[in-house]
């Protein structure tokens, strides 16, 4: 005759079964994920070390560099076309002078580094330029550094010009500029003429020469009479030596014949700022054409407005 079992140890024994079998059933599932772990640790390094031999560490130099591409411009104020159909551009705030051989679209720089600073590399503020008779040499006016350079046009990116004139602070002195704007370079003289803006002069300067000397107006005195200027913008010399002057706050354009010293005549606007045909609100440049018709850019009038002559 075999034993009965009771019903109560049956049931003790399996549920005794039923906790071992749940605890292995953890225990292996911690050591799983233990290992998963490890596992994704060692391929994260092997992975990192592989990325910083291929790629270097991630890390970005927190001064940005910027982009400025050759067939951009940025506040450019005046262009000078050659005689080869070249076309000669101040990058205002790209800090460089760029020519565009013709039909182009595509500038190379022959001056400046792309950054602004007074070094003879560098440019700030630059204004206008003008080349000699033979395009070899370009002259710069800037407003910032109060000075003209000159530069081979052959030059290329961050080579050094040559300081012309000024270059010793703003100041009303004859070895000094004062926020000059506007150049004309004189070929038959070798002389630059300079609209010098924060003096209400126009400079005569030989390039190198250590001096200068007031051609028109009278040095740090503005007005509006027919010997003073103020804020002159841009300057142009005829063949007799006669100086053109656009008088910016004076609203009108005013020619100093050599004859007659340093009294100007005035012969376009003067009549205050207006928008009609015999007013000008701040001219900003002035040209001539083969016939001496005169052409002004009219800025505040955003206007080129042309006077005839009679």
């Amino acid at each position: 005759m075999q034993p009965t079992r009771l019903p109560f140890i049956s049931s003790k024994r399996a549920k005794k079964r039923q906790r071992l079998c749940t605890r292995k059933k953890m225990l292996a599932i911690i050591i799983c994920t233990i290992i998963l772990i490890l596992i994704g640790a060692a391929i994260g390094i092997a992975l990192g070390v592989s990325l910083n031999r291929s790629t270097g560490s991630f890390r970005w130099n927190p001064t940005g560099i910027v982009e400025n591409s050759n067939t951009q411009l940025n506040g450019p104020e005046f262009v000078y076309p050659d005689g080869n159909q070249n076309i000669y551009v101040p990058d205002y705030y790209n800090y460089r002078i760029q020519r565009f051989p013709s039909g182009s679209l595509i500038g190379t720089t022959i001056a400046g580094t792309g950054t602004p600073g007074n070094a003879t590399n560098q440019f700030n503020g630059i204004k206008n330029i003008w080349l000699d008779s033979s395009y070899q040499y370009l002259y710069e006016v800037e407003s910032l550094n109060n000075r003209v350079m000159r530069f081979s046009t052959n030059s290329i990116n961050g080579t050094a010009g040559t300081v012309v004139a000024g270059g010793n602070n703003p100041g009303n002195n004859t070895d000094q500029l004062n926020n000059p704007q506007g150049i004309y370079y004189d070929t038959s003289s070798n002389s630059m003429y300079i609209a010098n803006y924060g003096g209400h002069t126009i400079i005569k300067w030989i390039p190198g020469a250590s001096n200068g000397s007031v051609a028109a107006g009278t040095s740090g005195e503005s007005g509006n009479t027919s010997s003073l200027l103020n804020s002159p913008l841009d300057v142009r010399v005829d063949q007799y030596q006669n100086i053109y002057v656009a008088d910016s706050r004076n609203f009108r354009i005013q020619r100093f014949c050599v004859k007659n010293g340093n009294q100007g005549t005035t012969i376009a606007g003067g009549n205050g700022a207006g928008n009609s045909s015999i007013h000008l609100a701040q001219p900003r440049s002035l040209h001539f054409d083969s016939q001496m018709n005169l052409y002004v850019s009219d800025t505040t009038n955003h206007r080129i407005i042309k006077f005839v002559k009679v």
